[in-house]
């Protein structure tokens, strides 16, 4: 749910509880006791949808990295060894075509790490019998077959669960459209009867109602401050190629950010931040390897700074 409708919900539970606070004198006008029926039913359908719709996919998507990183590990072990192989021989074009590094894997699309795997596993299985003096064996292409086989089934995971999540917040949107006409149609208009007889009552329900405009911001994932010169880890988390990281300087002189396979040592690209600045960068783009797993920040400056990182799957 994005700050906007958290506004929104969050006006509707106060009206709720304007109204349970001064009930006994609304009660007087029944159809103000109808409205706010309807508006707590449609306030629990909300709450109920909430969350289906707010599921965090994040899991679905890491058991998905993890398994192309095994994936990977495998493709590798057999293309090295048969482009090797295929050199020995003579066969550029294939020894070429299946020499891929980690790095070039780990830019290809989901499908086609699959489609790559197949190709390798059929092209290379022709010669499987010369593959043994550089460490490979019948039973790495069953692992191979096998482990695509596993990737493949877990490719769509990530985009079904957007799917149902998506399908969920626009019903969810539904009912919020319900309960700001609602309010705005009908309640309002109905709650001016007591602008004479209880005015205060009246000027209270305004308040608790105009809630729905207030601005949010979203606190960030981490936030701290950066002694100088320090190397500092942030956070260790479950290495993702698509997840971006944003990186707030709050300080004057500009820091250090890095992915890293050492939660002490700046590693892979080192992305520099502007005093003042902010930066947002792809784990991708900070480090191609599968076990940077550390986001390191490094304080350039002879005074302490401040940070703030936000994380988006």
């Amino acid at each position: 749910m994005n700050d906007i409708l958290e506004n929104r919900l969050g006006m509707y539970q106060s009206v709720l509880g304007h109204y349970n606070l001064h009930s006994a004198i609304l009660n007087t006008i029944p159809v103000v006791t109808l409205l706010q029926t309807e508006l707590s039913g449609i306030v629990t359908s909300i709450l109920n949808i909430a969350g289906p719709a707010n599921s965090d996919i994040t899991g679905y998507a890491v058991d998905k990295q993890n398994l192309r990183n095994e994936l990977t590990n495998i493709i590798l072990k057999v293309s090295i060894a048969y482009s090797s192989w295929c050199y020995v021989s003579l066969n550029n074009r294939k020894a070429e075509f299946f020499d891929e590094s980690r790095a070039m894997l780990n830019y290809k699309r989901d499908n086609d790490v699959y489609t790559y795997a197949m190709d390798l596993n059929t092209t290379a299985l022709l010669d499987v019998a010369a593959l043994a003096p550089f460490g490979v064996l019948p039973a790495d292409f069953t692992a191979l077959t096998a482990k695509a086989a596993q990737y493949l089934a877990i490719i769509k995971d990530p985009k079904i669960q957007k799917g149902e999540r998506a399908a969920k917040l626009l019903q969810m949107s539904r009912e919020f459209d319900k309960a700001s006409d609602l309010i705005k149609n009908r309640l309002d208009h109905v709650m001016k009867a007591f602008m004479l007889s209880h005015l205060v009552i009246y000027d209270s329900y305004l308040f608790a109602r105009s809630i729905e405009d207030t601005g949010a911001i979203t606190p960030p994932d981490y936030s701290g401050t950066l002694l100088p010169g320090i190397v500092t880890m942030v956070t260790n988390i479950p290495y993702l190629s698509s997840r971006s990281f944003k990186v707030k300087n709050k300080g004057e002189d500009f820091l250090n950010a890095c992915l890293s396979n050492n939660d002490t040592i700046l590693q892979g690209a080192i992305m520099v931040v502007e005093g003042g600045n902010n930066k947002q960068w792809l784990s991708s783009t900070f480090n191609p390897d599968f076990t940077a797993n550390y986001l390191l920040l490094q304080n350039n400056s002879p005074l302490p700074l401040d940070y703030e990182i936000t994380i988006e799957e």
